[in-house]
């Protein structure tokens, strides 16, 4: 049998198009909290790193006040890394995506909008959520920043900034997205035959591109983590300013 190897945009048609929050059986529900609890096995081993937990979220807090990025990792070590490139002024929160509830495809469909849920619930318990909002997500943290994203504006009205990397957009947020891909990744749309720029200019929200000079997998590594430390600095200073993206690279 043929496997037919998935581009940029077809590895991401497991992520529904749309808001859809399944309801799980007996047997999903109890992989799934067989899953948060794996999820918060593999955090104890970075705890001490961070500023506070809350629920199934990391908190580095270096100042207080509304310059917190939310950003859904793929795993713990990775806002680690993150964190020790960001200035004073700005603190993270970190959660991760499904990849550490399950490895099943089957499983992250059901359980992708249920994990955004717990997330949305806990941010707005410690007063996360607010006008200047900035959600970020990385491959398959990507879709969960998406969902949350939306359900965010749904809920308050407000319209966060969403960063993502190596994600082609599934749900349509219509707020202000910037959006990184890797030179020279496989789940770079501008890698493949069907040209991304008409698409994404369909979008009804503003939004901005910036490529960095690596393949999948190495964003977390230096140097080319400096080069994701600034962009992301770059799109939150434009956001915070009111500075539309206008469609452009950067």
């Amino acid at each position: 049998m043929q496997i037919k190897k998935l581009n940029a945009y077809t590895r991401w048609g497991y992520i529904p198009e749309s808001v859809i929050i399944p309801s799980l059986n007996d047997r999903e529900r109890h992989q799934f909290d067989i899953g948060i609890e794996n999820l918060l096995c593999e955090r104890e081993k970075v705890e001490k790193f961070a500023d506070g937990t809350y629920d199934e979220l990391l908190l580095f807090s270096k100042t207080p006040g509304e310059n917190t990025i939310f950003w859904c990792f793929n795993n713990w070590s990775e806002p680690l890394l993150l964190n020790r490139q960001l200035p004073e002024t700005i603190s993270l929160c970190a959660g991760t995506s499904a990849h550490l509830l399950t490895q099943k495809w089957w499983f992250k469909t059901r359980f992708h909008e249920h994990l955004v849920g717990r997330y949305l619930n806990t941010l707005e318990q410690i007063q996360l959520i607010h006008s200047d909002m900035i959600i970020g997500g990385n491959c398959q943290g990507a879709p969960i920043a998406e969902s949350l994203a939306i359900r965010i504006k749904e809920k308050t009205g407000y319209e966060p900034l969403l960063i993502t990397l190596d994600y082609v957009p599934r749900k349509q947020y219509d707020g202000p997205m910037f959006m990184m891909f890797g030179e020279d990744s496989t789940f770079n749309p501008f890698n493949c035959e069907i040209e991304p720029l008409p698409i994404f200019q369909k979008r009804k929200g503003d939004w901005g591109i910036g490529i960095l000079n690596a393949m999948h997998g190495q964003y977390f590594r230096e140097p080319t983590l400096f080069e994701l430390r600034d962009y992301i600095l770059t799109a939150t200073g434009k956001f915070l300013t009111r500075s539309r993206f206008e469609h452009s690279f950067f």
